[in-house]
């Protein structure tokens, strides 16, 4: 990540910096460690314009990540006059993501984040510090049809799931103190499980952010 001095640029999307922060953190834990594989080793930033007679906050902020075994997907309002998306590392979202204040503190309450395409790169605007993302080359996975219908799940006598996954699922910011808690559907098809739904229970929530995991049943040999 290039750290550059400020200069004017034409905001593409601004939000609160501290949801950004959670958007990312929460989005990352699902990228892939394999720096071979610089598309999956990335978070993918997609942007939505309000429809035509929608309010400017009806636009929405997308972030998703999978390394084939799980997949995390963030989403948030925001306005956002234009659409676009961006391929960001690894490496560089979670630098990013560090610098941006926390949820609850002083400094997060008039910090706004501001996200502009630039050639090949995004940049992140936040106060007076700009900081410059390169963009990963490479066409990001249809991931969008992977997403089970809830309303469809199906009886699982048995699935198994690596706990390493499941914990991560924990970590997920959902802007809450105290216990939270997540719901998991199950589905089923002609091959046996299918990927495990997670969404924060009602009462969990994340108050900008919607969120929901997908968990790749475990393969064990009999």
């Amino acid at each position: 990540m290039t750290i550059i001095e400020a200069s004017t640029q034409t905001a593409s999307l601004t939000l609160p910096a501290h949801v950004l922060r959670d958007l990312l953190t929460g989005a990352l834990l699902a990228a892939s460690r394999d720096t071979t594989m610089p598309v999956l080793s990335a978070v993918h930033l997609a942007w939505e314009v309000a429809p035509e007679r929608g309010d400017n906050l009806d636009g929405a902020l997308i972030a998703t990540a999978t390394d084939r075994y799980r997949m995390n997907e963030g989403r948030t309002q925001c306005a956002a006059p234009c659409a676009g998306e961006a391929l960001v590392s690894r490496a560089d979202v979670d630098a990013l993501a560090k610098t941006l204040p926390r949820a609850g503190r002083i400094a997060s309450l008039d910090a706004d984040a501001t996200m502009t395409l630039d050639g090949d790169a995004l940049v992140v605007t936040v106060g007076g510090n700009i900081r410059r993302l390169e963009l990963i080359e490479g066409d990001y996975p249809k991931v969008g049809e992977l997403w089970p219908d809830p309303d469809k799940a199906s009886p699982v006598a048995a699935v198994s799931l690596n706990p390493a996954l499941v914990a991560d699922i924990a970590k997920i910011p959902l802007g809450r103190k105290g216990l939270t808690y997540w719901r998991w559907t199950f589905f089923t098809g002609e091959r046996g499980p299918k990927p495990v739904l997670a969404e924060p229970a009602p009462g969990s929530e994340h108050d900008r952010i919607a969120w929901r995991a997908l968990v790749m049943p475990a393969r064990l040999s009999n």
